[in-house]
């Protein structure tokens, strides 16, 4: 019975794609996206990716007075003839969300992000590899506080998304 006020976000995406050489095409995109008046919103502190996240203890309420996302992206795909290709893209980018007037990295904030994938196809055969490399997500902390009381040491999060997981790569093939 309660409604929360209308989000507001602004999108600015600038980008521009150019043939330069036979067979190669370039791509450059930048994006700037501010959001204000913004709803609460759960997240889990320690792994965001669960099948029914509110059941978990680590569920907690965010409420951001603003955020923003902002990167820039450049491409290049090779297309030398119907039987090979490959493509590769770099990603710098940046997301956050202003709780408190500190500003707070978001959970799928990663600052670098690599791409590739080739394919090759002769008949009715297609072969596909790509891969994704990756910084790490942001993560909350624990530590382990002895002093907590008779019933004994107890888990306490640090600051939410203080510390970042190691870089991630996947490599898929079909």
């Amino acid at each position: 019975d309660r409604f929360f006020k209308p989000q507001y976000a602004d999108h600015i995406i600038a980008g521009y794609q150019w043939a330069a050489a036979k067979d190669y095409e370039f791509r450059v995109e930048a994006y700037y996206k501010n959001y204000r008046q913004m709803a609460p919103r759960f997240e889990n502190l320690f792994n965001p990716l669960q099948i029914i996240p509110e059941l978990q203890p680590d569920r907690v309420r965010l409420d951001p007075d603003s955020a923003s996302a902002k990167g820039i992206e450049f491409g290049v795909e090779y297309n030398a003839n119907k039987e090979f290709n490959w493509w590769a893209s770099y990603t710098l980018s940046r997301a956050t969300d202003s709780i408190g007037g500190r500003s707070v990295r978001r959970s799928w904030d990663q600052l670098h992000a690599f791409q590739f994938g080739l394919g090759w196809q002769r008949g009715p055969w297609k072969l596909g590899i790509a891969t994704r490399i990756n910084s790490g997500w942001p993560t909350t902390g624990l530590k382990l506080d002895f002093d907590a009381g008779p019933d004994g040491p107890i888990l306490v999060p640090g600051p939410r998304n203080s510390k970042q997981l190691g870089a991630f790569a996947s490599l898929d093939f079909r």
